[in-house]
């Protein structure tokens, strides 16, 4: 969060991961909210790993928070 923001206020994210082929329709795969209380506040929603296939690799999804 990057402009100025009252004390003790809680910004809600909503982070959403999709996928889109050519000729295709949009796949959403991953989705979270992350809540930001700080100024200047930075957070990763997801580390993952796709396979040749453009699918997530099994047990490859993690957060940090």
């Amino acid at each position: 969060m990057y402009g100025p923001k009252p004390n003790n206020v809680v910004v809600p994210v909503n982070v959403v991961v999709s996928v889109k082929k050519p000729g295709q329709e949009t796949r959403q795969i991953l989705k979270t909210v992350i809540d930001l209380k700080r100024h200047n506040q930075e957070e990763t929603a997801f580390r993952f790993k796709m396979d040749g296939l453009d699918n997530l690799t099994k047990g490859s999804v993690s957060t940090l928070t």
